[in-house]
């Protein structure tokens, strides 16, 4: 049987991508540190971790240490430090250069897994806003430039490490106690999700949807927000604008913005 691993390279070509392997989803870019270890499976210790450059639940860009060959499947483990978690899963590497970095899809996610990767999507993403808004306190706020969240200061005072975490994670902490404290009730968890995410944001509200299918449905809603029940026209407007792309988005003034459907 064939070794499953980084390959050496025989020429200075880039490997170029598949187009079967065209991504569909846009991946985050990582605020909190995370890892890889590719040559492992579940019972394994992480070793050999491989930083994670950008990721969403279908795939990872990973920088490794030498060039690898496309079209392997690994066993991969995730290492999200920051929720304390580890994603175990196969990856297929869809694309890879010379340099080492190497795109990995996630076909077979199990739910555990999933779940678990998108509750540290959720965390990296308002560290994300958080730092942004940190890091430009008197920029200019224009429709197409900043977040979707009107975010305040949560890493502390101009003078202290941007790479401090702690008031973030801390809050953060404290809902993720409260949501578990729902038990099983989705729709209490999501009502508590969209409350805490609107008063960490100071929005004027915030909504909470969820694909089924080819439709996405509003399922929790806090403040000036869809109400739920509202389907999201994902083609069209300003939420469907934030959905394809995958980013944060800020709307200041809807009768302005090119982005909303004012119709």
């Amino acid at each position: 049987m064939e070794t499953i691993g980084p390959q050496s390279a025989n020429s200075n070509r880039i490997l170029k991508p598949l187009p079967r392997h065209r991504r569909q989803v846009v991946r985050q870019k990582v605020h909190t540190p995370a890892y890889a270890s590719l040559n492992g499976n579940s019972d394994d210790m992480v070793l050999d971790l491989s930083e994670v450059i950008d990721i969403s639940e279908r795939g990872a860009s990973i920088q490794t240490s030498s060039p690898w060959h496309m079209d392997r499947e690994i066993n991969l483990c995730l290492d999200l430090s920051e929720t304390k978690s580890y994603v175990h899963t196969t990856g297929q590497v869809v694309w890879a250069n010379q340099s080492g970095r190497i795109g990995v899809s996630f076909p077979n996610m199990s739910k555990g897994s999933r779940e678990k990767l998108q509750e540290w999507l959720f965390l990296n993403a308002m560290v994300g806003a958080a730092n942004y808004v940190a890091r430009h306190p008197d920029e200019d706020e224009g429709p197409q430039e900043r977040p979707a969240f009107h975010t305040q200061r949560v890493l502390g005072p101009a003078d202290e490490p941007r790479g401090d975490y702690t008031s973030t994670l801390a809050a953060l902490a404290a809902v993720r106690r409260e949501v578990e404290a729902q038990g099983g009730n989705l729709a209490s968890a999501l009502r508590l999700i969209a409350d805490r995410s609107q008063a960490f944001t100071r929005a004027d509200g915030c909504a909470i949807a969820l694909t089924d299918d080819a439709e996405m449905v509003c399922q929790a809603s806090s403040g000036d927000a869809p109400p739920v029940g509202a389907q999201l026209e994902i083609g069209s407007g300003f939420s469907g604008y934030c959905a394809r792309t995958g980013f944060l988005q800020r709307c200041d003034d809807a009768e302005t913005d090119p982005r909303v459907d004012r119709e």
